[in-house]
């Protein structure tokens, strides 16, 4: 299972970050597209240093990571419902 889990999280996410480019520039334009690529690069980069850190910290806290999932959950819907409602530039 661990092999498929890696080939399939592997493609998504060698995919995104093919992606990310070019749907900021789409969204947004290329007038500040380096700017706005910087801030999403930044922006992930630190949400993928601090998410472990932190959800290490919670499970010590707590001996289970019921509530990180709970609040990645919240993030992720929060985000989803950010990009549905983003108008093409």
């Amino acid at each position: 299972m661990m092999v498929v889990f890696a080939l399939f999280h592997g493609f998504a996410h060698g995919g995104l970050f093919a992606i990310v480019a070019p749907i900021t520039a789409e969204y947004f334009g290329t007038r500040s597209h380096g700017e706005l690529f910087g801030i999403v690069t930044f922006v992930s980069t630190f949400g993928a240093a601090a998410g472990p850190v932190l959800a290490g910290v919670v499970f010590d806290a707590t001996g289970s990571y019921q509530m990180v999932f709970r609040i990645l959950t919240a993030v992720s819907v929060t985000g989803l419902g950010c990009a549905i409602s983003l108008k093409r530039n």
